[in-house]
C-alpha cells in the first residue's frame, strides 16, 4: 500500500498513465481476492462506460463474494427440538400446548382477521 497512483513526474504523466495505462490488478494488494470478484472490480475500471458492469451485476458479485468469505448464520425463530419422545404405543407426544398469553394473543389475531374480511365484504 506504498504506491500512489499520484507518484508521477508531471501533472502530464499522471493525466497519460489515467488515461492509457492499466490499472494493477487487485490480487497484487489482496493476493487471496476470490476470482469473481477481481474481474467485477478490473471491469469496473474498464476506460469505456459501454464495458464496465452494471450495477445489478456488481451488487449480485459483492453479494456472492460476501456470503463466500463471510457465510451468515443460520436463524431460527423457534428452538429446534430435538426429539418428540414416543408415548406407550409409539406415537409422538404433542408439544406442550400453549400459554395463557399465546392464546389470548391468538384470539385476537383471530377477531381482527374476522373484522377485516366483514369490512371488505360490507365495503364491496
Amino acid at each position: 500500500m506504498d504506491r500512489r497512483v499520484a507518484d508521477q513526474p508531471t501533472d502530464l504523466d499522471l493525466l497519460r498513465k489515467h488515461l492509457c495505462g492499466v490499472p494493477p490488478s487487485p490480487r497484487t494488494r489482496w493476493p487471496a481476492i476470490p476470482a469473481e470478484l477481481e474481474a467485477v472490480l478490473v471491469a469496473m475500471l474498464a476506460k469505456q462506460p459501454e464495458a464496465r458492469p452494471r450495477l445489478c451485476e456488481i451488487a449480485g458479485v459483492l453479494r456472492a463474494t460476501r456470503r463466500q468469505i463471510r457465510p451468515r448464520p443460520v436463524r431460527t425463530w423457534i428452538a429446534p427440538v430435538a426429539a418428540i419422545p414416543p408415548d406407550v404405543i409409539g406415537r409422538p407426544v404433542l408439544a406442550k400446548l400453549p400459554g395463557r398469553a399465546q392464546r389470548i394473543t391468538g384470539a385476537a389475531l383471530g377477531v381482527a382477521l374476522v373484522i377485516a374480511s366483514l369490512l371488505r365484504v360490507l365495503s364491496a
